[in-house]
């Protein structure tokens, strides 16, 4: 059986189509033994200036949109809000009811000017050395303190600071580290200048750990740190929201949505003089000395196993424990007794 295919010319004068267009009769066989043939009219020249105009308007609308995500992420994580839940906290009554120690108000006053307020604890059978505890974003001191009630009860003392902006403590911006690296200096000033502790440890659970590890750059006087679901950096959280929001991974956000964290970063220099690159819990661990357990839940949403991974390949100081099945910073609840006994076996070093 034969094929042909035919093309015909239209007249400019007589035809009402553009001038070039073609009718095409395509052979194609839809069964053994016969053909069927399909005829596509009038195929027209591309119109590379409406092209144009569609790539320009989706362009525009891309850059837009990625400047008002940027700045309401930064507006947002900035300014978290506070919550004060001193009323709700069983550690003033532990304390005294229980004998485990006597809990004392502490204040420090930063660079900046900034007050920052916190809680001073000590056991009754004291071993000399003291924790600085550090909470994660929109909480307060008393999201730590069942860590607390754990290294109180093997003697440790401990310090549950609020951070900048969030409980009591003044300061209008939380800066994931920025200027809480200078925070963390102070409290540990505040702990050799007043109390003499025999060993200073660090814990930080979530924003509390990259502070506590990003301090690591500057302050080198801790003996060993714990860091909690600690995430790689804050451009990196944002990456990991971006990608959530489209229920997709990181690389969403990597491709996609850099455009909108480049535009926070600019903002948040511009408008607050914060240079959010800065917010790196890297920046520490190549540079310090200390210790450093990373504590990572393999359920973590909100925290990927990628960034603990990420952060132990930075420094030979550090390990990882994986907990399975568990989310972000519940390791406490889900593996009590674990969790108290590497936390102490970890605060043992010297």
């Amino acid at each position: 059986m034969r094929f042909s295919a035919k093309v015909t010319k239209n007249n400019p004068k007589t035809d009402k189509r553009r001038p070039f267009s073609r009718s095409f009769v395509y052979p194609i066989p839809l069964w053994p033994n016969f053909v069927k043939f399909f005829t596509i009219v009038n195929m027209q020249p591309i119109d590379m200036q409406h092209i144009a105009v569609v790539t320009a308007t989706a362009v525009a609308t891309y850059v837009v949109v990625s400047i008002i995500v940027g700045v309401v992420f930064v507006e947002y994580a900035l300014h978290l809000p506070r919550q004060d839940r001193l009323g709700k906290s069983l550690l003033r009554s532990a304390a005294i009811g229980q004998g485990i120690g006597c809990l004392e108000d502490a204040t420090v006053t930063v660079q900046d000017g900034v007050r920052l307020f916190g809680w001073y604890v000590r056991p009754v059978n004291d071993n000399g050395s003291v924790v600085v505890l550090l909470h994660g974003a929109g909480h307060d001191r008393v999201r730590v303190e069942k860590q607390a009630l754990v290294l109180l009860k093997h003697g440790y003392r401990v310090l549950m600071p609020d951070s900048r902006g969030q409980g009591h403590s003044e300061g209008r911006l939380t800066t994931f580290g920025v200027k809480e690296s200078d925070d963390v200096q102070r409290w540990v000033s505040w702990l050799q200048k007043h109390h003499s502790p025999k060993c200073i440890y660090g814990y930080g659970q979530s924003m509390g750990a990259l502070i506590l590890l990003r301090s690591l750059a500057v302050e080198k006087r801790f003996c060993a740190v714990v860091a909690d679901s600690c995430p790689i950096s804050f451009v990196e959280v944002g990456y990991d929201l971006i990608g959530r929001a489209f229920r997709l991974s990181s690389w969403f956000g990597r491709s996609f949505g850099r455009a909108a964290m480049e535009s926070a970063i600019l903002y948040s220099r511009l408008r607050y003089g914060v240079d959010l690159t800065d917010a790196s819990a890297k920046i520490g661990l190549l540079k310090t000395a200390s210790p450093v357990l990373l504590v990572q839940g393999t359920a973590d949403q909100k925290v990927p196993l990628r960034h603990a991974g990420h952060l132990c390949s930075c420094t030979r100081m550090a390990e990882v424990w994986y907990v399975p099945g568990v989310g972000h910073s519940a390791a406490i609840d889900a593996a009590n007794s674990e969790y108290e006994l590497r936390l102490v076996s970890w605060f043992a070093l010297p």
